[in-house]
């Protein structure tokens, strides 16, 4: 079976007990705008929010800010 960036990088986030993650701690999972478009797509699915430029952390209950 084949897994895709956004699998592997769900996995990673899943497994992590870190707050916090930047985009550079993805980097090791695909090329730059496949990082991209996985991160873009878990911020749809609300498994991440973009904290800033390359910043990202798990929502905190269901209060997101857009």
């Amino acid at each position: 079976m084949r897994y895709t960036v956004k699998d592997k990088l769900k996995a990673k986030v899943r497994a992590s007990k870190a707050p916090v993650f930047l985009r550079a701690d993805f980097a090791h999972l695909g090329h730059g705008r496949q990082v991209s478009r996985a991160l873009t797509e878990l911020e749809r699915e609300r498994v991440l929010v973009r904290a800033g430029y390359g910043v990202y952390t798990r929502p905190v209950g269901e209060f997101v800010v857009d």
